[in-house]
């Protein structure tokens, strides 16, 4: 084996270490993060008019997100869902 061929072979083998020595790494990392804040479940909220069957009525839209909770009060899952409540009755 000649001196060139030796190099060449000697350099793939350092940067195949290089290559897995940073993997190694990243990963150590990735792993020492802390998880990121959960955010607080939005809302929205909005006014409407409508004709239904014939009958005006006023009404308010909400969509919003609901956390499901563990016995630590951890958030464990979230569901969004819409509610439309008519606003104008008369008691």
């Amino acid at each position: 084996m000649n001196s060139t061929e030796m190099r060449v072979r000697l350099g793939a083998v350092l940067i195949a270490l290089l290559l897995l020595s940073t993997s190694v790494f990243a990963g150590e990392t990735a792993n020492e993060k802390e998880p990121a804040a959960i955010p607080e479940p939005r809302s929205f909220v909005s006014e409407h008019r409508g004709t239904f069957n014939g009958v005006t009525l006023r009404y308010t839209a909400t969509a919003g997100e609901t956390y499901l909770r563990d016995e630590e009060g951890k958030p464990k899952a979230s569901i969004f869902s819409f509610a439309y409540l008519r606003t104008d009755t008369n008691g």
